[in-house]
């Protein structure tokens, strides 16, 4: 639900939840649990063995119907292409009479709807649904989202326990400060005169965030004009070292490495050269290029929220800006500065599915190439993890992480080359093994990627994408 929704009348009773839904969000770390704009709404459930809308509770009912309202039926509305419903199909869920509880990452506006997802298999209506891409799903490992805010500071170790609270306690209390006296102020330009004041300026430093343990440094440019991100922008950020060596790097707004959403006017890179203790001075200059443009989202239709319209507002007139004055301080050089290579390539997020052949079981898989320390230069090569029958795709991840793949009959693991470099997209073509296939005759796969360096470094398993080839 967009800025703009939330000025509409008739939604002011669902404000209260919109507030919730954004304050996991900024407050939890946890992302939308429905399709996002430009992306699929559909996948393959290979637990249920059939397309499937992305939702947080599978048992959320709906339709899916195209917009005259005529109903979407297989196998006439599949595109073989894909295994999935064709474009012109949109899932629109109910906005009343659910038989489900959760998700407030979901769609909020559902009147039974107030709760988070979570992994109680004994309540259906508030199970979190695995498998389906959803953006959380693919940056939060497949995890509920209630398990994800439940581990953070503000719960872990049983803080804040669920209690019934009064009318009273949910009033806020406001404390208004201002200052009791006037203050005398002397300018800086001020003429010579005899004055009974003495003056003093000072300069106060703040800590903004302290790492004990980590072998590198993210550097984020949040790049906006009003509230409205600025994408396709040139972004480079120069740090000078305690020996005032200079290292220029390009930040990237693409949703890889360490950047989590592609066109959200957030730009970052990892910085890995650690190699000495003291000060690292930070300059970043932002400026336009030929295909820079500011984004505006408007959502038209609250049941369907991919379908939201996105204006894009060019930048013509030449835009230079830069920032100076941040830094970061290496205390501990000396545990960073081993030749070994303990830095993995980052975490592919957004493995997808680009076109299937039933006829001749194969895929076409595409992802964003990480880097082989993070988001630098490229990676060795990619494990690649097949599963088929898996009823529950976090066995899938739970076997591969625990390196016991071999032993089991149904995972397939295949060796990926590395073809292009970080940030550019990899594409590969997957042909089916002929000895897998599941007890029923049926080829429905679950597929998780992860890259490797050079000296063995495996990078976190990616989302799950799954289809079927039967």
């Amino acid at each position: 639900m967009g800025r703009p929704a939330l000025l509409h009348e008739p939604l002011r009773p669902l404000h209260q939840k919109f507030f919730i839904h954004a304050w996991a969000q900024f407050r939890w770390g946890v992302f939308h649990e429905y399709g996002e704009p430009g992306e699929n709404p559909f996948y393959f459930s290979v637990k249920y063995g059939r397309p499937e809308a992305i939702r947080c509770v599978f048992y959320m009912r709906g339709l899916v119907s195209m917009k005259n309202g005529s109903i979407c039926l297989p196998p006439g509305s599949i595109d073989q292409k894909t295994g999935l419903y064709f474009d012109y199909c949109a899932w629109r869920p109910y906005p009343y009479n659910q038989r489900i509880q959760a998700s407030m990452m979901d769609y909020q506006f559902i009147k039974e709807i107030t709760k988070f997802c979570e992994d109680d298999e004994r309540n259906q209506q508030t199970l979190h649904n695995y498998e389906c891409p959803s953006r959380h799903n693919r940056l939060c490992e497949h995890k509920s989202t209630w398990d994800v805010i439940s581990h953070t500071g503000d719960f872990a170790g049983g803080k804040n326990p669920p209690r019934n609270m009064v009318e009273s306690e949910l009033v806020p209390q406001f404390r208004v400060i201002k200052a009791t006296s006037r203050k005398k102020r002397i300018p800086s330009s001020a003429p010579a005169k005899n004055y009974q004041k003495e003056l003093f300026t000072r300069l106060d430093t703040h800590v903004v965030e302290a790492d004990t343990g980590s072998s590198y440094v993210e550097l984020f440019v949040h790049v906006m004009q009003g509230f409205m991100p600025v994408v396709g922008m040139k972004v480079m950020a120069t740090i000078n070292d305690p020996l005032a060596q200079q290292t220029t790097m390009v930040l990237y707004d693409n949703g890889a490495g360490i950047d989590m959403t592609k066109g959200d006017g957030i730009y970052s890179r990892a910085y890995t050269n650690l190699y000495l203790p003291g000060r690292y001075q930070v300059t970043a200059r932002v400026e336009n290029a030929s295909d820079t443009f500011v984004l505006d989202s408007v959502v038209d239709d609250f049941d369907i929220p991919w379908k939201s319209k996105t204006i894009k507002r060019s930048i013509h007139t030449p835009t230079v800006r830069q920032l100076t004055g941040y830094f970061f301080d290496i205390t501990r050089a000396e545990d960073l500065s081993s030749a070994k290579d303990v830095i993995p390539p980052s975490r592919i997020s957004d493995l997808h599915v680009v076109e299937i052949s039933k006829a001749n079981k194969t895929a076409i898989l595409s992802w964003t190439a990480p880097g082989d320390n993070l988001d630098d230069d490229k990676v060795d090569h990619y494990e690649l993890f097949s599963g088929v029958n898996i009823d529950d795709v976090r066995k899938l991840l739970s076997v591969t992480n625990k390196h016991s793949h071999p032993m089991h009959r149904s995972i397939r693991t295949n060796i990926v080359p590395s073809r292009v470099t970080f940030g550019f997209q990899e594409n590969y073509f997957w042909k089916a093994p002929p000895d897998q296939v599941d007890f029923h005759g049926k080829l429905h796969y679950a597929i998780v990627i992860r890259g490797v360096d050079s000296v063995g470094n495996a990078g976190k398993l990616s989302n799950i994408v799954t289809f079927s080839l039967s």
